[in-house]
């Protein structure tokens, strides 16, 4: 706080009490006073005076921020007078944290050097006639002090400092106001008053000799103020809750994580300042802000380079060019680094929420310990929380209280999941001790289904099955059991225990359906959720008919819950449907998954429409299927269409996030690659393919474990382009580097890409076959069709076995002539088309092919 600013505060209230008197005894008295800050400016007494005088005057200005932002057609605000405010009530919320820690910088202020002239006394002047003078030079102080370090104070703000507003008919004084916040300060903290008589009062009172001044002549002045504006007083903290509030981050959650923070604040399990109003989390926003600035300035260079491009001469083109270049590669890493952030953001959200539940949860269990660390979760001091929940204390109460066990294995469990936040080295270690600790303590339901949760969010399978096979023991209600029945049975299905994954998934959804008859309201939605489980398990399980059903039922519920309450609900209708349609276009059911599919996007554009931040990539990515469906069927002009509204969709979305949406930029050039190619437009599929594998490449720069799978794809469908188009040896080169990819990619994760490795053998089997290199083909087809039998015992890889079997039919008809394999491939691939005819028309074309092969060695 600025000694002149605590001194004009002083001033303005004195010259009311000194009145008529002439007003050098006010200027004599304060002088004395603006020395005796100075001089003593360390002093705690002085400095519990500033910072309330500071607090004051800055929650006085915060009203004024936040009437004009309520008002901002009124005042004209542009978008950066807006961002300016936005800036500096986010600086007066930061400086209120520093004033409630009672530690206020002390610092000299750009009016200092004026106050010898103000306070020279004026002739014929009384302290009350020069009031209005000393109230304009603290609110000319208070505006040079908010507008340090560049920030900018707008116009409508001076005014409602010098000249005040109206608020709901009230008139607004911004002197008054600040005295009414000093005011209650006073009242806050009695100790005050008894430190501006002694600190301040007493030195005046020396200082001119004829008057006595007693706190208690301030405080008549102040309450007249405090009593007009005492109902407006505590507005401030709702602002305060509104100027960290979430939703101005929620853009930078998952859909998933947003979702979790509306439910739990509509749930009230946590609040909104609950969950912004620690320093980690503003750290978090921070950097994603600061990420955010730099991608803009650099997107604006880019704009500059590329307009630079096109005015430059030849010879100075390619040097622009390598600049864009690098440009592109630092928005690409900037975005990396944002995702980095937001994944953290996401993260640390979760675990605060998590934290917040299992505070609610044991509610009714107390502690000295427990006390301080709920008031500590309420401020966001989760560091503080950590140490308050002191793990030897904790252990000689285990000693001494063993019958108390319930209440110290919560403690744990709480100092766990404040580890998780915190995240110090070991971090993973340290929360699994504490909580197999709290286990020791007492086992029940809570200490079991938490550790178990906590190793299934973190991987630990085996053991995380376990425990919650034991919570299971320790159930007492009908929801808990089917929540652990949930979890446990996406643990049975990562694992491939498909048969104990149904058991649980079926267990889960009885129980839930007989909850949701007493209580629909609260668990028809669980309901569906299984459904959707089991329907996941049964698609993968080759149990379609069931899947079917499933994903039915589910649609059926979500659909039912949506009719009441469709902005929640929708987006559950549009991702089963997504499921839905996956599972038609696997059973090649054609038609009804265009129509699935035409549903979901319907739903998707609407829900993107009002939220586009978060459902607009749901509508790229429906529109990709639909369009490679289209695709499929022989719809080309469709398919286009769909496929190039997606493309412009992701184009634009990887403008903001290059890191999540590049990828699908690149996939989707793929996909029309691949149309381009049916259409037998060759130079169009090759600049597809080689844009997208331009982009698979730069991210695998940094990133290869994800995208070295994306090149291989991309390097097969361009060698198998080139092929097409006679380059034998650039196709060559492209079909071999992505086998060796392929090949590198099984050892790591047997049988996982098998099918990518018989594709690439076959492309290869037919480009030696065009070099009429037939030996070579023969042995790159046996290869891919071995492989392909083994995996024809799932459908969706009954077509690909049909196609090996039609390459080995041609190539021993027309080329390493012999009748009895020519005929048995040409009879395995008719076989293998035959369940899919008239439906798929590629099963169809190949088909009459391997017919045509086996009529002509009838004849022969």
């Amino acid at each position: 706080m600025e000694p002149f600013s605590a001194t004009w505060m002083i001033a303005s209230l004195l010259s009311g009490v000194i009145g008529a008197r002439g007003d050098s005894f006010l200027c004599q008295g304060v002088n004395k006073l603006y020395k005796k800050i100075n001089e003593n400016i360390d002093v705690p007494a002085n400095q519990h005076i500033q910072w309330a005088i500071r607090k004051s005057y800055l929650n006085a200005t915060l009203l004024a921020v936040a009437h004009l932002q309520k008002q901002r057609k009124r005042y004209s605000l542009t978008n950066r007078s807006w961002e300016n405010l936005q800036d500096l009530k986010s600086y007066i919320k930061e400086q209120i944290g520093i004033t409630e820690k009672k530690h206020v910088p002390t610092r000299q202020s750009a009016l200092d050097k004026e106050y010898r002239e103000v306070l020279f006394p004026k002739e014929g002047a009384s302290a009350e006639e020069r009031m209005p003078e000393l109230i304009a030079k603290l609110k000319e102080s208070i505006i040079s002090e908010l507008g340090g370090n560049k920030r900018r104070i707008e116009s409508a703000l001076k005014s409602c400092i010098h000249e005040g507003w109206t608020e709901n008919s009230k008139e607004m004084d911004f002197y008054q106001l600040t005295c009414a916040y000093f005011t209650q300060e006073l009242k806050d903290n009695p100790q005050l008053s008894t430190y501006i008589q002694t600190e301040y009062l007493d030195q005046i009172t020396t200082a001119i000799g004829v008057v006595s001044l007693k706190v208690e002549d301030i405080e008549k002045v102040m309450f007249s103020y405090y009593e007009l504006y005492k109902d407006l007083l505590s507005k401030v903290n709702k602002i305060l809750d509104t100027v960290i509030g979430i939703r101005r981050d929620i853009e930078n959650f998952s859909e998933k994580t947003a979702q979790l923070v509306t439910q739990s604040i509509k749930e009230h399990i946590i609040t909104e300042r609950q969950i912004t109003i620690s320093e980690e989390y503003q750290k978090y926003v921070k950097a994603i802000e600061d990420y955010e600035k730099g991608m803009v300035s650099i997107r604006s260079q880019i704009e500059g380079v590329h307009l630079a491009i096109t005015q430059v001469d030849p010879n100075t083109k390619p040097i622009l060019k390598e600049n864009l270049s690098n440009l592109e590669s630092q928005l690409l890493a900037k975005g990396n680094e944002k995702d980095k952030q937001e994944i953290k953001l996401n993260e640390f959200v979760k675990n605060v929420i998590s934290l917040a539940k299992q505070l609610n949860s044991t509610n009714n269990l107390g502690s000295e310990r427990l006390d301080k660390a709920r008031a500590l979760f309420a401020n966001g001091k989760y560091n503080e929380l950590n140490e308050v929940l002191n793990e030897s204390e904790i252990d000689k109460d285990i000693a001494k209280f063993k019958e108390q066990g319930k209440i110290l294995a919560n403690e744990l469990t709480i100092k766990a999941q404040a580890i998780l936040l915190n995240k110090p080295n070991d971090w993973f270690e340290e929360a699994d001790r504490l909580f197999a600790k709290a286990i020791s303590v007492i086992e029940d339901y809570n200490t079991t289904f938490n550790y178990a949760f906590f190793l299934a969010e973190h991987r630990q399978i085996n053991k995380a099955g376990s425990l919650f096979q034991k919570a299971i023991y320790y159930c007492t209600k009908y929801e808990e059991k089917a929540n652990i029945l949930n979890n446990l049975g996406i643990l049975q299905l990562e694992k491939n225990e498909f048969e104990n994954a149904e058991k649980s998934f079926q267990e889960a959804l009885l129980l839930y359906m007989e909850l949701s008859k007493e209580n629909p309201q609260t668990f028809l939605v669980h309901v569906g959720t299984s459904l959707n489980n089991l329907g996941n398990l049964q698609r993968d399980s080759n149990k379609l008919d069931n899947a079917e059903i499933s994903y039915q039922n589910a649609l059926e519920i979500y659909r039912k819950l949506a009719a009441t309450n469709p902005q929640i609900f929708l987006a559950n209708i549009g991702d089963t449907l997504n499921n839905l349609g996956i599972l038609q276009r696997v059973k090649i059911q054609l038609d009804k998954a265009g129509i699935t599919y035409e549903e979901a996007l319907k739903i998707r554009r609407k829900l993107a429409k009002d939220n586009p931040k978060t459902f607009l990539a749901g509508v790229a990515t429906t529109l990709n299927n639909l369009g490679n469906l289209q695709r499929d069927n022989y719809k080309f002009d469709k398919a286009e269409i769909s496929l190039l509204e997606a493309l412009e969709v992701y184009r634009k979305l990887a403008k903001e996030n290059p890191q999540t949406f590049l990828k699908s930029v690149s996939d989707t050039l793929i996909n029309l690659g691949n149309l381009q190619r049916l259409k037998n437009e060759y130079d169009k599929a090759e600049k597809f393919y080689e844009k997208a594998l331009e982009i698979y490449r730069k991210l695998a720069e940094s990133n290869p474990q994800t995208y070295l799978l994306y090149n291989a794809n991309a390097l097969n469908n361009l060698g198998n382009l080139q092929r097409i188009k006679k380059d034998y040896n650039m196709a060559e080169k492209s079909l071999h580097e992505a086998l060796k990819i392929y090949r590198e990619l099984d050892e790591v994760n047997p049988q996982i890409f098998l099918a990518n490795i018989a594709i690439t053998l076959n492309n290869l089997g037919i480009l030696k076959s065009d070099k009429k290199n037939f030996k070579n083909a023969e042995n790159y087809f046996q290869e891919a069709f071995i492989i392909r039998k083994d995996l024809s015992k799932d459908i969706q890889f009954l077509i690909p076995y049909g196609d090996s079997c039609n390459s080995l039919a041609t190539l021993y008809r027309w080329h390493l002539v012999d009748k009895q394999k020519s005929i048995f491939y040409a009879k395995g691939a008719i076989k293998a088309y035959a369940s899919f005819i008239p439906r798929v028309p590629h099963a169809v074309r190949w088909s009459k092919k391997a017919e045509d092969i086996l009529a002509y060695w009838e004849k022969n």
